[in-house]
C-alpha cells in the first residue's frame, strides 16, 4: 500500500508530518509498480499542480490512461469527461466519452453512473433518449450515495417522470437520503 503512505504524507496522517516530496516519492513508486490508485492520484496531481508538481496535461493524461486501462473507475470517468468536454488536450469525441463513462459506471463509479443516467435522459453523447436506461443508472448512482441522483429520483417519483408512477413515499425516501448526505457532509 505504497499509495496509502503517499496519501498519509500528503495530508499529515498516521502520525506523519505533511511532506509533499515524500508523498510524491511514494505515489510514483506505487504508480510505476502498476498501482491504479496511485496512477490516478498522479494524473490528478499533474492536472491540478499538486504535490509540488507543475501542471502538465500530457503527463496527467498518461497517468489517467494507465489507471483507466488497469480498471480504475475514477480515471475512466475522468477520461470520459475529458473526451466529452475536450480537455486535457484531447479533442471532443463523444463515442470515446461514452465508452469511458460506461466502463466507469460498470466499475461502480457513482458519479459516472449519474452522468450516464443524464446522458440517457437527455440524449447526450449521441445516445437515443431511453428513460428505462436512465432510471437504471440513476438508481445505481443514488444507491451508491450520489446526492444528485438521489435528488433526481425524488423528483422523478414526485412528478411521475422517467416512466415511474407517482409515489410520494419513494420520493420522500430519496429526498431524505439527499438531505442526510448534505447534513452529514456527503458529496
Amino acid at each position: 500500500m505504497q499509495w496509502r503512505l503517499g496519501v498519509a504524507y500528503e495530508g499529515g496522517e498516521l502520525g506523519l508530518m505533511a511532506d509533499m516530496e515524500k508523498a510524491l516519492k511514494w505515489h510514483l513508486e506505487a504508480a510505476e509498480g502498476g498501482d491504479e490508485n496511485a496512477q490516478w492520484r498522479l494524473g490528478d496531481a499533474y492536472e491540478r499542480g499538486r504535490l509540488g508538481l507543475k501542471i502538465d496535461l500530457q503527463l496527467a493524461l498518461m497517468w489517467y490512461r494507465k489507471a483507466a486501462m488497469g480498471g480504475d473507475a475514477g480515471a475512466q470517468r475522468r477520461l470520459g469527461e475529458a473526451y466529452k468536454f475536450g480537455d486535457l488536450g484531447l479533442a471532443i469525441d463523444l463515442q470515446l466519452a461514452l465508452m469511458w463513462y460506461q466502463k466507469a459506471a460498470e466499475g461502480g463509479d457513482h458519479d459516472a453512473q449519474r452522468r450516464l443516467a443524464d446522458a440517457y435522459e437527455d440524449g447526450e453523447l449521441d445516445l437515443t433518449i431511453d428513460e428505462k436506461e436512465a432510471l437504471k443508472w440513476f438508481e445505481k448512482a443514488a444507491e451508491g450515495g450520489n446526492v444528485d441522483a438521489q435528488d433526481r429520483l425524488g423528483w422523478a417519483y414526485e412528478q411521475g417522470e422517467l416512466g415511474l408512477v407517482i409515489d410520494m413515499e419513494k420520493a420522500q425516501k430519496w429526498y431524505q437520503k439527499y438531505n442526510e448526505a448534505h447534513r452529514g457532509g456527503g458529496r
